[in-house]
């Protein structure tokens, strides 16, 4: 069956969209690229935090850094 099928046309112009984001692609080929054991990790570590922002870097060794966004409320109190 394709995915012509499978879809409605909503879905398939949702994805046709989000593909045409610069760098897509590559971070779909980075994910395909990852270990199992590091795309559980990854995927538990997404799964499991709070529906906030999260911030997310390159490190000097090229690694990807993710960290959940402090609040501004945590960082200004006052």
């Amino acid at each position: 069956m394709s995915a012509l099928g499978r879809y409605t046309s909503a879905e398939l112009l949702e994805l046709l969209y989000v593909g045409e984001e610069p760098g897509f692609l590559e971070m779909v080929r980075g994910l395909f690229s990852l270990s199992d054991e590091s795309r559980l990790i990854l995927q538990n570590f997404l799964s499991t935090l709070p529906a906030e922002k999260i911030t997310a870097s390159i490190d000097p060794q090229g690694r990807c850094i993710l960290a959940p966004e402090i609040s501004s409320q945590l960082r200004d109190p006052g």
